[in-house]
């Protein structure tokens, strides 16, 4: 799994989203949906990306990456007008389309991040519109397992174009707790494949002989991966005490 361990870029996340005023079902139409995912995806003057969505009857969620935070009040003011003004004229109606201009969560780290692709997408399958997350059209979730997504957004996601296996995987767990965990487990095999073809490495036991390699593996873990001490013992089948003591001897 590749990190983005990079602070300005995981706080440059937002969860967003809006919804009818009245929880009225301002989007049943499909119409409506394709209309506010248009006006979604054309930025023009602002530097906004639209990574995931979820277009719902009554409300939308989505995740952007902005660079200035003040665009995305001025990029939602003109998205959310420009749709009220649409929905009204449409429906031969006047007033307020939405609830609020919208609502927005920063993301907080990776985990966060790859929590929020999948809760996104699993909107249509939670509130039962559809039986699987491949059935609906106003959700980015086939953009992704159909590769229609340019490269520059699944780098800022996922820091490479390889992304296929873990996009399944955080949309596979039924938790989040169990979807971090297993994504923290193939990360940490990851590193250790890397290492030990980096240093011509053929078993794992030799890692374990000379500390030489296994002080370093131990860095990795912690910092790749994020791993903590207990969890590395037992992969490499070591003692916990024996990472303790390595680690703070080379500290000395």
């Amino acid at each position: 799994m590749p990190r983005l361990s990079r602070e300005s870029i995981i706080s440059s996340f937002l969860h967003v989203m809006v919804q009818g005023i009245n929880k009225e079902k301002i989007f049943e139409d499909n119409r409506f949906k394709q209309y506010y995912l248009s006006l979604l995806k054309k930025q023009n003057q602002f530097d906004i990306e639209l990574l995931v969505y979820a277009i719902m009857n009554n409300h939308a969620h989505f995740l952007i990456h902005y660079q200035e935070i003040d665009e995305v009040s001025k990029w939602m003011n003109q998205v959310n007008a420009r749709f009220a003004k649409f929905y009204n004229n449409q429906m031969q109606r006047v007033g307020y389309v939405f609830r609020d201009r919208y609502r927005s969560k920063p993301i907080a780290d990776l985990n966060h991040l790859y929590s929020t692709i999948s809760y996104i997408h699993h909107n249509p399958v939670k509130d039962g519109i559809t039986k699987t997350l491949e059935e609906y059209k106003f959700s980015s979730y086939c953009d992704f397992i159909q590769h229609r997504k340019d490269s520059k957004e699944i780098n800022l996601l996922f820091g490479t174009e390889k992304y296929d296996e873990l996009f399944q995987t955080i949309h596979q767990m039924t938790s989040e707790k169990n979807m971090l965990k297993k994504i923290g487990e193939e990360e940490a095999q990851k590193v250790i494949h890397e290492f030990m073809k980096n240093n011509q490495l053929e078993t794992i036991e030799k890692i374990r002989k000379n500390n030489q390699y296994l002080i370093p593996l131990v860095k990795e873990l912690r910092e790749k991966a994020n791993y903590p001490d207990s969890k590395i013992a037992s992969l490499l089948e070591i003692g916990k005490n024996r990472i303790y003591l390595i680690m703070n001897q080379k500290n000395r």
